[in-house]
């Protein structure tokens, strides 16, 4: 906990009850409690509410587009620290665990350290070079998935899969679980 604590950016969110600079200067006592607190999330399935709210501010997609049309807009949230921590901290917990996972593609590129839309458009384009060197012959179809989160019916989710999920996860990790 105490590596992610001093990992974090050191500016303070307008929602941020203790500034990072003290999380930061209190890193051994504040990660005792922190860990508390996400070990009992972690362990519950729920994640504080005060801890859901993130002041967003819409910036334009590229310099040049229209201003007065809102979809060339991406929203940016400015989350607290905290739960920045408690993102960073289920991403340490479960990354190992979809890494090993048989669905886990060693060739996927988004959210891997050390792999890039730089990365990925050099392997295909590696992969294009390469079949051509060898005689074959190729197709490359690119598909823009940007606006496909817009259609997804996140309601579908059942919040109680998640609860389940992370449960199950922190009951692994710590040998000791509820039912």
């Amino acid at each position: 906990m105490e590596r992610l604590i001093q990992k974090l950016p050191t500016k303070t969110s307008p929602l941020d009850i203790i500034p990072v600079w003290l999380l930061k200067q209190c890193e051994t006592e504040f990660s005792v409690i922190i860990a508390h607190l996400a070990n009992a999330s972690f362990s519950r399935g729920l994640f504080p509410g005060s801890m859901k709210s993130a002041i967003v501010t819409p910036l334009p997609m590229k310099s040049g587009l229209d201003t007065s049309v809102l979809t060339n807009f991406r929203p940016v949230s400015n989350l607290s620290a905290m739960s920045k921590l408690l993102e960073r901290l289920a991403v340490v917990r479960l990354k190992p665990h979809i890494c090993s996972s048989a669905n886990w593609n060693i060739l996927q590129s988004a959210y891997s350290q050390g792999h890039s839309t730089e990365t990925a458009l050099c392997k295909i384009l590696d992969d294009i070079i390469g079949a051509a060197d060898t005689g074959h012959i190729t197709a490359f179809v690119s598909l823009n998935i940007s606006t496909a989160f817009d259609v997804v019916d996140h309601m579908i989710y059942s919040p109680s899969v998640w609860r389940k999920s992370l449960a199950s996860l922190t009951c692994a990790e710590t040998g000791s679980c509820r039912t």
